[in-house]
């Protein structure tokens, strides 16, 4: 009697097996696929694998010793395995995919104490060819101006540029990620979204090194995702970029870029440099930095400007 029990057990025990490993198996092959004419696909299949416990709910539902009737005990096998699957799906993250061929586009320009008045001059007319010929045959256009806080500018009912003026009283701040974050809420669904930056997008609030007070390059707090590691709408965590400017005029207005060129800031390395000396001294003055700091930002000034010019 033991014998027989123990083969039956064996017996369900291998059946159970048998039916989750062709569960995995199938859906280690889902795949996208169509219905109903979208097209659909799974952002996390792996989430899928919790199906092969189904054996087990109808194993248990089986050998339930409940007193109900047997239609009764379907019925709630029934819907345990769909809230089971609903689960799994939502786990798996099913997702509707399409193509769309309208483009959104967000200028986002800062207008805060950083960007110098020709800067600001060189973005509005960046600016306005942009919009007249619709960069990237965007089908959707608006533009934020931003300093401290982030603001919509109305856009022109006769079509154009809007005007781009400096916020009074607020533009001790260069706030990027509020921009940002302000930006991708404007942004129509069914659209490829798109932000250009017109700034300099160095910070001017808190304690500012001579990096960014005496700039070669944007740096920046954040980091856009590639579109190959996935969700390129997201941020990078705790990882920056470094943007450098344009060596000359020229070399900036081949390829597009509103900031000013090295060359249009400084008039040679050593002037540069100087200007690195005395934002080095205040900051030493401030008690921020040790005045045996100050050789050494100069230093590694030089050395950017070297490499930079290289």
């Amino acid at each position: 009697m033991k014998r027989r029990a123990i083969v039956r057990a064996a017996l369900r025990l291998a059946i159970l097996a048998g039916a989750a490993a062709v569960i995995a198996f199938a859906v280690r092959r889902v795949g996208p696929f169509t219905l109903a004419g979208g097209r659909y696909e799974l952002l996390a299949p792996r989430m899928l694998l919790a199906l092969a416990a189904l054996p087990v709910l109808a194993w248990v539902a089986t050998a339930s010793l409940a007193d109900l009737p047997r239609p009764q005990r379907w019925l709630s096998f029934a819907a345990r395995t769909l809230l089971f699957v609903l689960l799994a799906l939502a786990l798996a993250r099913l997702a509707r995919s399409g193509t769309s061929r309208r483009v959104a586009t967000v200028f986002l320009v800062d207008v805060s104490d950083s960007v110098s008045d020709p800067g600001l001059a060189a973005a509005r007319g960046w600016l306005e060819g942009a919009l007249r010929e619709r960069v990237g045959g965007s089908t959707f256009a608006r533009v934020v101006t931003f300093a401290i806080r982030p603001r919509v500018v109305p856009m022109p009912s006769s079509g154009g540029a809007p005007t781009i003026a400096r916020h009074a009283g607020a533009g001790a701040g260069t706030h990027v990620a509020a921009a940002l974050q302000l930006a991708y809420g404007l942004f129509p669904p069914g659209t490829l979204r798109r932000v250009v930056i017109l700034s300099d997008g160095n910070e001017t609030a808190g304690i500012r090194p001579p990096e960014l007070a005496v700039p070669l390059a944007t740096f920046t707090g954040w980091n856009p995702r590639h579109p190959e590691q996935g969700a390129p709408g997201d941020l990078m965590q705790m990882m920056g970029s470094t943007f450098a400017f344009a060596r000359t005029r020229a070399e900036r207005e081949g390829s597009g870029d509103p900031r000013l060129s090295i060359a249009e800031r400084y008039p040679s390395r050593a002037a540069y440099l100087e200007r690195v000396r005395e934002a080095a001294q205040k900051l030493a003055a401030a008690r921020h930095v040790l005045d045996e700091d100050i050789e050494a930002s100069v230093e590694r000034a030089g050395r950017q400007w070297d490499f930079l010019h290289a």
